[in-house]
């Protein structure tokens, strides 16, 4: 059901670039290309498939085209860029090789080999007796034609929640989602319901990347704003926006940036880590909490000062610290987050923070750039990490199941309600 999906919508399988020990690779001839492996399986190659191609009837145009040039093009008529393609196939393989091929298409046609595998110096093949692996085959059919055995999760089931809580651990996110609606969370960070990205958070991702690239190549020297302009198009350019916002937020990215980088260029800070990423910290049993910072600026001691962009309109003071009517401060417990997180990074040895700051990327309604620069107490530390082991003790036991959010409008409530 999933390729199908893929194949009506005509979207291409994603490449992973994980190898996994123990575990097969599925790839083709051209994506092979640079790497090695033990043992490599050749299918399909049959004649048709591997060489002798059926092309279209094109019209060749005359040599003397090309006579003002003086290069004559070499036509290839012997499949050459196939055989130098079944070259690069094999020599994929470190210990050995297998080809393979059907002896019959599935409309009873006979097949043939590949041209190139005749050209394969005998010396150097090993014929397998088919029928040998077909009367084993034969004892096992059940492997092929036995239906899966149905597998059903409750996910009101304690293990599976503290399994899943666990594998994932809870990062700000999680915990402000949480805050402001537990379904939230739970089908957004815990269940992890896919989710199609917003124009927004594609135009922020694009930004981020943009702004990563520009400080890891800052490292030795700063690039100019143009630089930072180009990255930011090509990010831009490979979220799946319709043409439309693309350009729509190329324009807006563009004066963004621009403003952003001329006003603070001369006074960045270029000893820096970008996406600086806490896998787990562990800081009672069953909680581990997760982050990444956007930024570390590297003073000349231990210290650091955390830099989290925001590309929405510069907020208040009040307002990210949640003072204000319409504000929760969700933001600046993102920021005392982040202090719970280094501080217990290798015991707070490593990386002292020393304040952070929200930098927004876009300017206000007069087009000036805000920044807003905080010290983190210890207090607010230890109260977060109070609110963490509650906000764990509710998920684990299970306390949440029967709450929800004051937005009548909610849609992870309204799906909590569907499981009634």
């Amino acid at each position: 059901d999933y390729l199908a999906t893929l194949e009506t919508h005509k979207i291409l399988l994603e490449k992973a670039n994980r190898a996994t020990p123990g575990r097969v690779r599925l790839m083709t001839a051209h994506g092979a290309k640079g790497q090695e492996f033990d043992y490599v399986y050749i299918a399909n190659a049959y004649n048709g498939h591997w060489g002798n191609k059926r092309r279209p009837q094109l019209i060749t145009l005359p040599d003397r085209i090309f006579a003002l040039d003086k290069k004559v093009p070499e036509h290839d008529t012997d499949d050459g860029d196939e055989r130098r393609l079944f070259y690069v196939a094999l020599t994929r393989a470190r210990k050995g090789l297998t080809i393979t091929y059907a002896g019959e298409s599935l409309d009873g046609k006979q097949l043939l080999p590949a041209q190139f595998i005749t050209e394969i110096k005998p010396e150097l093949i090993n014929n397998i007796d088919i029928n040998k692996i077909k009367k084993e085959l034969a004892k096992h059919k059940d492997f092929f034609f036995n239906e899966n055995p149905e597998r059903e999760v409750d996910i009101k089931n304690k293990e599976f929640i503290r399994k899943m809580f666990t594998s994932f651990g809870l990062s700000v996110t999680g915990l402000n989602n949480y805050l402001k609606c537990p379904w939230n969370y739970f089908y957004t960070n815990l269940l992890r319901i896919p989710k199609a990205k917003t124009k927004h958070q594609m135009y922020g991702t694009a930004v981020h990347n943009a702004l990563k690239d520009l400080f890891e190549e800052g490292k030795t020297k700063l690039p100019s704003a143009e630089w930072l302009l180009e990255r930011f198009i090509t990010h831009i350019a490979k979220e799946p926006m319709t043409e439309v916002d693309v350009v729509e937020s190329s324009i807006k990215g563009r004066a963004s940036l621009k403003g952003w980088y001329a006003k603070y260029a001369s006074s960045w800070n270029l000893n820096t880590l970008t996406e600086f990423n806490i896998k787990g910290i562990v800081i009672s049993e069953d909680v581990r909490i997760t982050g990444k910072l956007d930024k570390m600026e590297l003073g000349d001691d231990e210290s650091v000062v955390v830099v989290d962009y925001k590309t929405s309109k510069p907020k208040t003071r009040g307002d990210i610290e949640g003072t204000t009517q319409s504000s929760n401060g969700d933001i600046k417990r993102q920021l005392v987050f982040y202090k719970l997180l280094l501080n217990n990074l290798d015991g707070g040895k490593k990386f002292k923070m020393s304040s952070a700051e929200i930098d927004f990327i876009e300017p206000n309604d007069k087009g000036d750039y805000k920044k807003e620069a905080f010290s983190i107490t210890d207090e607010e530390v230890a109260e977060l990490t109070e609110l963490i082991k509650k906000t764990a003790d509710e998920i684990l036991n299970l306390k949440f199941w029967n709450k929800t959010c004051n937005d009548k409008d909610c849609e992870y409530c309204a799906l909590r309600k569907m499981m009634n």
